[in-house]
């Protein structure tokens, strides 16, 4: 998801587990990663390495939260949810 909209509540029970209807979810993690700057090479970099290192099982349940503009995030192509 790459958008500059608010997420709102129905977006936030689609993400967050604790909130979905699905009570079996409730359980599920949520693995979260930001940074508040514009243009951050370590998050670049960060995002670059979840890519490569962790299995697609857990890149679904993460979430990216950058300052960028979503036309920025997209630049770079990502397979991750940026917020």
């Amino acid at each position: 998801m790459k958008t500059d909209d608010a997420l709102g509540n129905q977006g936030a029970s689609r993400i967050l587990p604790w909130l979905h209807n699905n009570s079996a979810r409730h359980r599920d993690i949520l693995l979260v990663v930001t940074d508040p700057r514009a243009k951050s090479t370590e998050l670049r970099q960060a995002m670059k390495s979840m890519v490569k290192g962790l299995p697609e099982k857990i890149l679904d349940k993460t979430i990216v939260i950058s300052a960028d503009s979503p036309p920025e995030n997209r630049r770079y192509g990502f397979s991750l949810n940026v917020l």
